[in-house]
């Protein structure tokens, strides 16, 4: 049985062939194991999207450990393209590319797509401090922090409803219209973070910080 460990080091193998009279021939041949199996990525990737206020900025993240590599014989290099720190002030798709190499030089490459739009910055009163006003009971929403999907309950709930989602910026990430109880909110294509969960009802509105953390 061979291992990586016999990967660049020849074996010599013996090999004896006997017959019924027990006279034999002997002849010796060289084994060079191989590695041919690329490392295998363990998740699917999924594009993100990323909203900014006009006039800021955004920095890329490191997303290695998100999507989670393995080889057999290890790994000789991981590296993501763009790198982790390249810094965005206007709307652009990037694709980012995640690529892991073995040390017998096999590849393996993942990518996804990065889209960022530029809002307009918003008036301080629509980012406010969570508050609960009058004729709004105050809503359930779990789980809190969150790997990404989001449950809004509450035992008056209006059909008018409209569930706002902002990012730590500020900027409008999503807004979808909550016609009952237990609707559910994904952030699954958002990069982690706080996001402000804004519950509209009326001139009624309940305000929580909710954390996207995998």
């Amino acid at each position: 049985v061979y291992s990586c460990s016999d990967i660049s080091n020849p074996v010599e193998v013996k090999l004896t062939v006997t017959d019924s009279n027990n006279e034999f021939s002997t002849c010796y041949a060289t084994v060079k194991v191989v590695d041919v199996t690329p490392p295998l990525f363990t998740s699917t990737p999924k594009n993100i999207s990323v909203s900014i206020n006009k006039g800021e900025s955004y920095t890329l993240p490191n997303f290695l450990g998100n999507y989670p590599v393995t080889d057999a014989c290890g790994l000789a290099s991981y590296e993501q393209t763009p790198a982790q720190g390249k810094i965005y002030n206007s709307a652009v798709k990037e694709n980012i590319i995640l690529k892991a190499t073995d040390y017998s030089g096999n590849v393996s490459q993942l990518s996804f797509q990065l889209t960022i739009s530029i809002k307009n910055r918003l008036k301080s009163a629509d980012i406010s401090t969570p508050e609960v006003l009058s004729g709004l009971n105050e809503p359930l929403i779990y789980p809190n922090p969150t790997t990404g999907i989001v449950t809004i309950t509450s035992d008056n709930w209006d059909e008018s409803t409209i569930v706002e989602v902002f990012s730590n910026t500020g900027g409008l990430v999503l807004r979808k219209e909550a016609k009952e109880s237990g609707a559910k909110i994904d952030l699954s294509d958002k990069v982690e973070g706080a996001y402000l969960f804004n519950i509209v009802s009326g001139k009624q509105r309940y305000s929580k910080k909710i954390i996207l953390k995998r």
